[in-house]
């Protein structure tokens, strides 16, 4: 989808404004790396692999960085932060307590669930598009972080990898497992249901412009559907029916305003980025097709910030509350 060639360089020069979801997400966030920050502090007197050694150093200056940009931001807008993390614990725990495999484990479940919290954080940056950019980095930047770290864990044997999916053509050698498998078929029912939707909204929208981002995302699920399909074919994997090929068209024109329907189609976008996030965090077994679902991932996220900005140019998205006077 090009919305961003489109769309993406409108975006507001200044802004002074931040509404009360993005402030509490910015305090969220940052309670996060306080607490992980800690926890890796912690964590490093137990390591004895040396490769764990590293991760945990090269761990802590990322989250000292993303915590120095949130403070900063949250200095501009004057939002009250959480109490910063300890700067030293003493841990008076037998060395064999805390093993290397239990640490690292600890650390992956971190990347996983930090995932999620900055996509749901990403989402709820509207009124302010500089922040949003800002979310969405960090999101990426955890999404890469977080792939590094489950293929170090997998070439030592550090994490645990669900039953195989058994019924792979036997030329296949790629190693799939259950939930990879699980969400490639997730993805490929999700995009049916969602193009199906989407061509019949289009019948009835009026305004130019939507109709040109619809039709647009219309390809991009074209595009979309057949690479999914090309992977669970390639897998062996049974598909479900595809939708109808002829649209229904809707008599009555009048039955949504382009508003509601352009809000519908956000909400789309955000299930589908939770998807594609679930998808990332739980795909062990096969690196390519974690590459796959993390380019999904990235291109949903670009994608959202463009038609966020859309969105706002229409006057079609609810003014949140602002946060302070």
């Amino acid at each position: 989808m090009k919305l961003a060639a489109l769309w993406g360089k409108k975006a507001e020069t200044k802004q002074r404004k931040v509404d009360v979801r993005e402030a509490y997400a910015l305090w969220d966030v940052l309670n996060s790396k306080y607490l992980s920050l800690e926890k890796i502090i912690i964590y490093k007197p137990y390591a004895n692999d040396p490769h764990l050694k590293i991760i945990l150093e090269q761990m802590e200056k990322e989250i000292i960085k993303n915590i120095d940009i949130l403070v900063r931001q949250m200095n501009a807008y004057s939002i009250p932060s959480p109490p910063a993390n300890r700067a030293g614990v003493t841990t008076p725990v037998h060395q064999q307590v805390f093993l290397d495999e239990l640490i690292v484990t600890d650390l992956l479940f971190y990347e996983q669930e930090h995932l999620e919290n900055l996509l749901f954080s990403f989402y709820s940056f509207i009124t302010n598009d500089k922040l949003r950019g800002v979310m969405g980095e960090m999101l990426l930047g955890t999404m890469e972080k977080l792939d590094d770290l489950t293929t170090q864990m997998a070439a030592r044997g550090w994490i645990a990898v669900p039953p195989a999916f058994k019924h792979r053509p036997p030329e296949v050698m790629e190693d799939i497992h259950l939930g990879e498998v699980g969400c490639l078929w997730d993805m490929l029912t999700y995009r049916y249901d969602t193009k199906h939707f989407t061509e019949t909204m289009l019948t009835i929208v009026h305004d130019m412009d939507l109709q040109g981002v619809m039709k647009l995302g219309i390809e991009m699920l074209e595009e979309q559907v057949k690479l999914l399909e090309k992977e669970l074919a390639h897998f062996g994997v049974s598909m479900p029916r595809r939708p109808p090929e002829v649209t229904t068209v809707l008599d009555n024109k009048d039955l949504y305003l382009d508003s509601q329907i352009f809000r519908s189609i956000l909400l789309g976008m955000q299930g589908a980025g939770v998807i594609h996030a679930r998808s990332v965090k739980i795909s062990s077994a096969n690196k390519r097709v974690r590459s796959l679902f993390k380019r999904l991932l990235h291109e949903e996220v670009k994608n959202l910030d463009a038609l966020i900005r859309f969105g706002k140019l229409k006057g079609w998205l609810h003014n949140v509350p602002f946060y302070g006077p």
